[in-house]
């Protein structure tokens, strides 16, 4: 019998927040920046292995870990490059959005022109494809 695969997932469900939360030591912040990054490596994987045939379910992983690291640029770059199912150009918007809210909370800060690049791109509108004819 084999045994029963669990999805991709099921073991950032288990991630219940920073490592020692509300403690000031020196030595947790090392851990805690530690475990911070697996996490978010953890659903970027998720969400490539997704990309193909789940575009949704790997963009969803993509905001769980902007939710967890709200200033991430990489998060929202690779949000924005992932591929969907069809053009939806207020999904980009809506992203975009969020960092800048996200950044404004902190000050003055704005998102990098990376990223506004990565997003410039996907409000572009795609071409159709020419189907051979000249």
């Amino acid at each position: 019998m084999t045994p029963k695969r669990s999805p991709p997932c099921a073991a950032t469900e288990l991630y219940g927040g920073d490592f020692a939360e509300g403690h000031d030591h020196a030595w947790v912040s090392d851990y805690a920046t530690s475990y911070r990054h697996q996490i978010l490596s953890a659903y970027a994987r998720i969400a490539e292995i997704l990309e193909t045939d789940h575009p949704d379910q790997a963009v969803a992983a993509l905001e769980r870990a902007a939710d967890l690291d709200p200033v991430n640029e990489e998060l929202y770059q690779a949000d924005h490059a992932h591929p969907r199912p069809q053009h939806r150009p207020e999904a980009v918007r809506r992203t975009l959005r969020r960092l800048e809210e996200r950044l404004a909370d902190l000050g003055d800060a704005e998102p990098s022109q990376a990223t506004r690049r990565v997003a410039e791109r996907q409000l572009r509108p795609v071409a159709p494809a020419s189907g051979g004819r000249p």
